[in-house]
């Protein structure tokens, strides 16, 4: 399944890559044995912190893309508790990825508004507009961003539900137990498997923090993403309920976890465990039931069958549990996409045309200054990231600053030095008087360089209080080798 999926979206990505790039640069090209041409790009994946993926894997993917599409993937697969961070700093430091995914479509959408993505002319994409059917529309206007453009290709989502109860059906089939469907159920069955095991923590959580809670906040009809949203309204009844965590299901809930903690049966560290920390709890048998997502049974079974245990069989509930039989349960259905779809740089699609008149001024003075390769690529970068930005973003001003400095300092202009050391003595003794030991050094230094014209990195070091004279020797210094004096304060 996880093959098929990866082939999917790097087939997603491959097929965007042609309509993003048409009008700027593609990557790096090199041409194989048979004489094609390939394209090869920066693939940042967000991936779950435990999977492995081996090479074999990669040598397929890349086979498949390139062999379909003249296209080479290099792969930069990231934990999913650093691809935040990491995809920023990509970003912040001018080292984007070609192509991110991460699942994460509040990052897509800030990103987009920060000048880091390509918009997507999805309608160029007639395969990927077949997926939505008449739900095209919708998918479109919940993904795109407040400028009504697409910064990513939503997949189709595999599953309608992805987080559920899971728990140790082995042990509730030792025990003669079925998984609970009220809270009253619930706490009878966990003080069955708590008699059957007395030293084991019953329920746990594998690093969820404060999602650890989300199958209780859903037992007392609490919207599982309440910790963000506060308020919400009732399922049942549409009442708007400000705050829900002050409402009285919540206390009711706050009751029932309590009654969990005081009885031994909820893992004490439930909101703050670490997932390998949870891993070793299933490695001693000391967890049978968590609320997660439902494709990770596969990874508990791995984790928990070690040692020589086996036999382990994590699977998850058909059912949620509720503290209101009589009104039923509640769940949160997620929508018909998915997050888990490509986004691509906005360096992709870049040329050097430019609509607003203060980019294209930019760019100009840059191509007119006598500036290194790496600085003036840097620099038409920054531009056209400014040119993507909104007027008045705060990090618009930093750059606009940044550009600014850097086409201040004088590359490429350079005076030509005058080593002649009675004009030197004479010029330092006009300005200065005294100093003697320090106007002697520097007639050594000049010496010394008149004699060896290719000596390098020799520095004159002035040391001395305020007002002690080290900023009029410096700019004696420089008028007698007829160089041109800039005076720099470091604040201390």
């Amino acid at each position: 399944m996880r093959f098929k999926k990866a082939i999917a979206l790097c087939s997603t990505a491959a097929l965007a890559i042609p309509m993003v790039t048409s009008c700027g640069k593609k990557s790096t090209t090199t041409v194989d044995e048979n004489g094609n041409t390939v394209y090869t790009y920066a693939f940042n994946m967000y991936t779950q912190d435990d999977n492995e993926y081996p090479t074999a894997e990669d040598t397929v993917f890349n086979n498949f893309i390139k062999d379909k599409f003249g296209i080479k993937f290099i792969y930069d697969r990231i934990p999913r508790t650093d691809w935040e961070t990491k995809t920023n700093t990509y970003f912040a430091t001018g080292d984007a990825p070609d192509i991110t995914i991460g699942g994460k479509e509040m990052n897509y959408k800030s990103w987009a508004s920060e000048g880091y993505l390509a918009p997507i002319d999805y309608k160029k994409l007639p395969n990927w507009c077949a997926l939505w059917g008449d739900n095209l529309d919708k998918v479109v206007s919940l993904a795109s961003s407040s400028d009504g453009n697409l910064y990513y290709l939503p997949t189709v989502r595999q599953e309608k539900v992805q987080m559920c109860w899971d728990y140790r059906k082995d042990v509730f089939d030792k025990l003669g137990l079925e998984f609970p469907k009220t809270t009253d159920e619930f706490i009878e069955v966990c003080k069955k498997i708590k008699e059957a095991y007395p030293d084991s923590i019953i329920i746990s959580s594998n690093g969820q923090k404060k999602s650890s809670l989300t199958g209780f906040f859903q037992a007392f009809w609490i919207p599982e993403l309440i910790l963000q949203t506060h308020s919400c309204i009732d399922p049942k009844t549409g009442e708007f309920i400000p705050y829900a965590m002050t409402s009285d299901n919540a206390r009711e809930m706050y009751k029932f976890v309590n009654q969990l903690y005081k009885e031994g049966l909820l893992d004490k560290e439930i909101l703050s465990i670490e997932k390998d920390n949870f891993y070793t709890r299933l490695a001693q048998n000391n967890a049978f039931i968590t609320y997660n997502y439902v494709y990770n049974n596969e990874t508990f079974n791995n984790k928990t069958n070690v040692n020589g245990n086996s036999g382990a069989e994590w699977t998850w509930a058909k059912n949620m549990i509720t503290a209101y039989p009589e009104k039923g349960t509640i769940y949160k259905k997620d929508p018909s996409y998915s997050n888990w779809g490509p986004a691509f740089s906005a360096e992709l699609g870049e040329d050097e045309e430019f609509d607003d008149e203060e980019s294209a001024e930019y760019y100009e003075k840059i191509m007119k200054a006598l500036l290194p390769a790496d600085m003036r690529e840097k620099l038409v970068k920054e531009v056209k990231k400014l040119s993507k930005m909104p007027f008045g973003s705060a990090e618009g001003g930093v750059i606009r600053n940044y550009i600014e400095t850097c086409l201040e300092i004088p590359f490429g202009k350079e005076t030509k030095d005058r080593i002649d050391i009675d004009q030197a003595r004479k010029i330092l003794d006009e300005d200065h008087d005294g100093l003697e030991e320090v106007k002697a050094r520097i007639i050594e230094y000049l010496a010394a360089l008149k004699l060896n014209p290719e000596l390098k990195n020799q520095v004159l070091c002035l040391v001395g209080p305020p007002g002690t004279g080290k900023t009029s020797v410096a700019s004696s210094i420089a008028r007698a080798m007829n160089r041109r004096f800039v005076r720099i304060s470091l604040g201390g």
